[in-house]
């Protein structure tokens, strides 16, 4: 009898702030059924940073970090910005991501040749204008002013658009610097080493500005992109690590505007796409986590038109497998991404879908809402719906849960603590020395600040 082919494993993160604890409680329980180390990895902003605390095992680590994550471990409001609050509010509504516009301005708008920008702007204005002159000699003279008055409106709009865009994405009130001190002291130069020696593929997900690319409209000229960390040094991951865990307009990074790299989970927040399509990948079982209970797949509405289009085509459209949905989903963006001309490889694993059983919040009392009851509950609740996954899926038919049961039967004791550079897992302790280290650093910066200001 031929021996049974190893199962190899894929693992997609989403993005979703804070509720990313659940994706520490399922890797815990991937972990703890002896399914790890896998074989490939894909995330977008918080799913993209613990994709690499996997590779570098060390998820003691992580769930340890959430353990005793705040606020100010994450973000900081820079005082001094709040004084372009209302510069920032007015940009930010007229901006590509804002859902109150008529039509996505930076398509036409913010185009690399200065002078391209003007023409859109500059016809709607004159078309506005000529209207405006004819609206007595023609039948219907107060039909023709209205449609005067809302061409002058797009042209003022797309104006305001290409001189405030710059504050919105730059000048945010909330910086992230906390966050990168949070990474540089998780992510050492051994981990980054490691993860480069694995020869296992893990990649996260940006959204990079390129308004004039066709496969970039769908976002308000921005497009996804895939980047493979197991092939940068350590200052490089970070780097794209920050940038792309930025929500665009509400968090720049320390000492240089986001104004070309924002959050992948804009374009991207089930990046599925290159374990589906790259030809470095070839997985057997895809496990995508989820962040919020309700699973879908459908297209951004960021603007009034784009969500009269989203209603109508629900009204009409049909229920269709949402395994299904994620596959078109991924190719959407992967042809968004890819820059050559090659066909893509095309595999077929078998994707199994986990998401929260019950609800983990909104934007405000989830995604932003960093506490340590919040994320204690959102650990257990992540290893409990993972490990009813894998019971379901070992129970089932086929080749892939029959490799799922034979790898769960072999490695039966592989479990926390024992995936190799994971130590053995006690999270009191590893909390403590967490704990100790930051309290450490604070020390430190307290002390530089006040050697600062007794210099000054």
């Amino acid at each position: 009898m031929s021996a049974t082919p190893p199962l190899r494993i894929g693992v997609v993160l989403t993005g979703g702030g804070a509720k990313g604890a659940y994706q520490i409680g399922c890797l815990r329980a991937l972990q703890d059924a002896g399914l790890t180390p896998v074989d490939a990895i894909s995330g977008v902003s918080v799913g993209a940073i613990h994709g690499v605390m996997l590779a570098a095992g060390k998820l003691d680590e992580a769930e340890a970090i959430w353990r005793c994550l705040r606020w100010r471990d994450v973000a900081t409001v820079v005082t001094h910005r709040l004084r372009l609050l209302p510069v920032w509010l007015l940009a930010g509504v007229v901006s590509e991501f804002s859902p109150f516009k008529v039509w996505r301005l930076s398509d036409s708008v913010t185009h690399p040749a200065r002078w391209r920008r003007y023409v859109y702007p500059l016809a709607c204005l004159a078309t506005g204008l000529g209207l405006w002159a004819v609206r007595h000699v023609v039948p219907g003279g107060g039909i023709v002013q209205g449609f005067a008055i809302a061409f002058a409106a797009c042209a003022s709009l797309a104006f305001v658009h290409e001189w405030l865009r710059p504050h919105f994405l730059g000048s945010s009130p909330i910086s992230h610097g906390p966050l990168v001190t949070t990474l540089e002291q998780a992510l050492t130069e051994e981990d980054c080493a490691h993860i480069r020696s694995q020869d296992v593929p893990v990649y996260a997900t940006t959204s990079n500005f390129r308004p004039y690319t066709h496969e970039s409209v769908p976002w308000g000229g921005w497009a996804p992109q895939y980047v493979r960390l197991d092939r940068l040094d350590r200052a490089s991951v970070l780097d794209v690590l920050v940038r792309g865990s930025a929500l665009p307009g509400f968090s720049s990074s320390p000492g240089q505007p986001v104004t070309t790299i924002v959050d992948g989970s804009w374009t991207d927040n089930v990046p599925a796409a290159p374990l589906l399509f790259d030809r470095a990948v070839d997985v057997d079982l895809l496990f995508v986590i989820y962040l919020k209970p309700r699973i879908r797949h459908r297209l951004r509405h960021n603007s009034l038109f784009g969500l009269a289009s989203f209603l109508m085509h629900k009204a009409v459209a049909t229920p269709t497998d949402e395994v299904v949905n994620l596959r078109r989903w991924a190719t959407v963006r992967w042809e968004a991404a890819r820059r050559s001309t090659s066909s893509p490889a095309t595999t077929s694993p078998r994707i199994v879908l986990v998401a929260p059983s019950t609800r983990v919040g909104n934007f405000f009392t989830g995604t932003i809402w960093f506490s340590h009851a919040q994320a204690a509950r959102l650990i257990t609740l992540g290893h409990r719906d993972m490990n009813e996954a894998i019971s379901t899926l070992a129970s089932g038919t086929g080749r892939v849960a029959a490799s799922l049961r034979t790898r769960l039967t072999v490695d039966p004791a592989v479990g926390r603590g024992q995936q190799p550079r994971e130590r053995s897992h006690d999270p009191g302790r590893v909390v403590l020395e967490v704990s100790r280290r930051r309290r450490t650093h604070r020390g430190a910066d307290r002390i530089a600040d006040a050697d600062a200001h007794s210099d000054a």
